[in-house]
């Protein structure tokens, strides 16, 4: 009996996959209710969505400046042990600051949420494209431009 319910679970996703995904509709679909130029214009419309949800998320990485202090003073110490006087080790390392690496990478956690607000965002985007294609069909005056 669960053999049976998880092939008939697997087929009834396995079609709504084929039939309502926007870019595997676009190959596979045998149900037709959108041409494949409303399925790719309605693809490319929630990616541009999506895209302009990241750049809404982005957050530029920054230098904390205590890990610019703490290179100033490593640059400063070193300075001072080779014998230089401390006020013109100082003005050097001012002269020529020490380049700090940013040692942050990647932070999945932000990556997964960015991802799960993205995908919060274009899901209704995408329902909201489809939804439009079905009212630019069912326009009663759309006979009368043709």
């Amino acid at each position: 009996a669960s053999r049976e319910l998880f092939v008939s679970l697997r087929g009834e996703v396995g079609g709504k996959l084929r039939d309502e995904h926007t870019l595997v509709a676009v190959f596979l679909s045998s149900n037709r209710s959108y041409s494949r130029a409303q399925l790719v214009q309605i693809f490319f419309n929630v990616i541009a969505v999506e895209l302009v949800c990241e750049c809404m998320l982005y957050s530029a990485p920054s230098n904390s400046a205590h890990a610019e202090a703490a290179a100033l003073d490593e640059a400063v110490s070193g300075l001072i042990e080779t014998g230089v006087p401390p006020d013109s080790a100082y003005s050097r390392v001012r002269a020529h600051p020490p380049s700090v690496a940013d040692a942050s990478g990647h932070d999945v956690v932000t990556f997964i949420l960015t991802s799960l607000i993205t995908s919060a965002v274009c899901l209704p985007a995408m329902i909201t494209f489809k939804q439009l294609w079905f009212l630019y069909e069912a326009w009663p005056f759309r006979r009368c431009q043709r």
